[in-house]
């Protein structure tokens, strides 16, 4: 058998909450910076280049990507903010999946309901190819929502058994 790799980028859709997100970093953000000026006018030149930086990094994580790479049975998910900084959210093994199934199969609600986590690696709109997994992950019951394309679906489809994968038709 041929070894397997399959990389995908998903960019998280930007929302009216992460609008508000970036609105309410910046009043916070400003709202120290007229009340120290207003006090001590040199400690704002003193202070100034630092908090900028600080805002600068806060608001650098509300751009997020998620990538998806498949090494044979492995599935690495990384979280990458502002095309920048790199977080792995999940490394595993596809053979360690209790079930996979579209997020909105109703077959398998019962079982996605009963995770203690939910990690939501997707673009945050539901489609025709979110789908969501259950895995013990670090000791806790985890669902992960994820959006793969269609070659992610046909080799993860080879690669679990009928009875965990079940594809949305």
């Amino acid at each position: 058998m041929d070894d397997i790799f399959k990389e995908q980028l998903v960019k998280r859709h930007t929302t009216s909450k992460d609008i508000t997100k970036k609105v309410a970093m910046l009043v916070v953000a400003l709202i120290p910076i007229f009340i120290i000026y207003t006090i001590i006018p040199i400690t704002i030149m003193l202070l100034a280049p630092a908090y900028a930086f600080f805002v600068y990094v806060m608001l650098s994580t509300v751009q997020v990507e998620y990538e998806y790479v498949l090494t044979n049975t492995d599935l690495d998910i990384d979280i990458i903010y502002n095309k920048k900084r790199r977080k792995n959210l999940f490394s595993g093994s596809l053979k360690d999946i209790e079930i996979m199934a579209h997020i909105e199969d109703k077959n398998h609600e019962g079982i996605f309901n009963t995770a203690v986590k939910t990690k939501d690696c997707s673009s945050g709109v539901t489609k025709e190819n979110t789908y969501a997994f259950f895995i013990a992950y670090k000791g806790e019951r985890t669902k992960f929502i994820i959006e793969p394309d269609e070659d992610f679906l046909q080799i993860i489809s080879r690669t679990l058994i009928r009875t965990k994968f079940y594809r949305k038709k």
